[in-house]
């Protein structure tokens, strides 16, 4: 793997209340303003798919150790969520939530756990963020 990735997108007006995002080898994704905003709800909105980046960036960070780690992964679901509150200084985001459900086999428990932990330290975009935004992570491992 390269040290260095690089990532584009090109995002366009849609000369409504959202835009399309153009990427270099995948499909469009259409978003609209928040309908708190004005926006006419006809697609997701920014913060959502902020979230959906965040939550899959921790999702595929944890897919990629856990084959190193050789775990043998029934399920795993990450759900989100933001707290997003109003000052005189525009909208922050206060709080992000991310809960893991994550599903392996019995005698795996430490690894799915350690595996939790890492994906937790490695995901690039949560790194980002910290420490200017509060992230609290919750899990519930469960093995058959």
């Amino acid at each position: 793997m390269s040290e260095k990735l690089a990532y584009n997108v090109k995002v366009e007006w849609d000369k409504r209340t959202g835009g399309q995002a153009y990427f270099n080898r995948n499909p469009v994704l259409k978003f609209d303003m928040a309908t708190e905003f004005g926006g006419e709800g006809r697609y997701y909105c920014s913060d959502e798919v902020f979230l959906a980046a965040v939550s899959g960036c921790l999702l595929e960070t944890y897919l990629y150790i856990s084959r190193k780690l050789r775990l043998n992964l029934k399920d795993l679901y990450v759900t989100a969520k933001s707290l997003v509150q109003s000052s005189r200084d525009g909208y922050n985001i206060k709080e992000l939530s991310f809960h893991f459900d994550i599903t392996g086999v019995k005698g795996q428990e430490e690894k799915l756990k350690n595996c939790l932990e890492l994906a937790i330290y490695y995901c690039h975009l949560t790194r980002a963020l910290n420490p200017q935004i509060k992230i609290v992570y919750t899990d519930n491992i469960n093995t058959v």
